[in-house]
């Protein structure tokens, strides 16, 4: 399976990057869920905030 996300049109550069770096943690925590069943554990959204 291949999956593209596009996400346009941000009001700024700063929004967009701040989304950017959410999109990693929302596409690993899609990933191990359909592979597993079991979500990420809350600790592994960490990966977003830095």
């Amino acid at each position: 399976m291949k999956l593209t996300v596009t996400h346009t049109n941000f009001a700024d550069s700063g929004l967009r990057t701040g989304i950017a770096k959410g999109w990693p943690a929302v596409l690993a925590g899609l990933k191990s869920y359909l592979e597993t069943g079991q979500a990420l554990p809350a600790e592994s959204w960490d990966m977003a905030v830095g």
